[in-house]
């Protein structure tokens, strides 16, 4: 987005942009990037991934065809670090494990898990990357009951065991009752407008779009 919130025609390609920052060299680019990124509606999150991360990943312009697919990376690294399949995690998030494909019709689509047959042999045999993309989204959030659980016990523990997070209780290193209120205070919006040197407004929880009727 410009500076009078135009988008900017032609869109810019991820994969034209892999180990080449020169677009965030151009003057002002960094802030229209931004300001593109808090004010365009990201497009529905489903199992389907776009072409610029399943056949350009990495891609070298100078080598037709050696771009990556990034599906088949997240699958092939869970195998290699011996993740458990999906219906491991299913059970360690408390939902019940799946004995059949048809026991996962809660979580997923039934044309979905169709292909899941076709692709599995058995659904212990589901990866965990394959089976927490394909679960419908829950109610007002972005990813399944199994990828919402994991996400959830990844930040939780990055918060509980990071010994520099501001809301420390050790006396030796805390923040006053004080400083933490002023901290408080600051918002993303607010370093955005503070550190951008075109972008003068912001809503004010920048991860909600803005209303153009409020």
């Amino acid at each position: 987005m410009d500076g009078i919130f135009a988008k900017r025609d032609p869109p810019v390609k991820l994969s034209e942009h892999f180990f080449n920052p020169d677009l965030l060299y151009q003057p002002g680019m960094l802030d229209e990037i931004i300001r593109g990124l808090t004010t365009v509606s990201m497009e529905t999150l489903d199992q389907f991934l776009t072409d610029e991360v399943t056949n350009h990943l990495f891609e070298d312009k100078r080598q037709p065809f050696s771009g990556l697919d990034l599906a088949a990376l997240n699958i092939q690294r869970g195998r290699d670090h011996g993740l458990q399949p999906y219906n491991e995690y299913r059970a360690l998030c408390n939902l019940t494990r799946a004995r059949s494909f048809d026991d996962l019709h809660r979580e997923i689509a039934r044309p979905v898990i169709e292909r899941m047959k076709r692709t599995y042999a058995h659904v212990d045999d589901i990866d965990l990357f394959t089976g927490g993309l394909i679960e419908t989204p829950l109610h007002g959030g972005l990813v399944g009951p199994t990828f919402g659980c994991i996400l959830g016990i990844q930040f939780r523990n990055l918060r509980r065991c990071d010994r520099f997070w501001y809301e420390n209780a050790d006396p030796l290193v805390r923040f006053t009752d004080p400083q933490l209120t002023e901290i408080r205070k600051v918002t993303l919006a607010k370093l955005l407008c503070d550190n951008c040197d075109n972008v003068e407004s912001e809503q004010r929880s920048v991860f909600d779009l803005p209303d153009p009727f409020l």
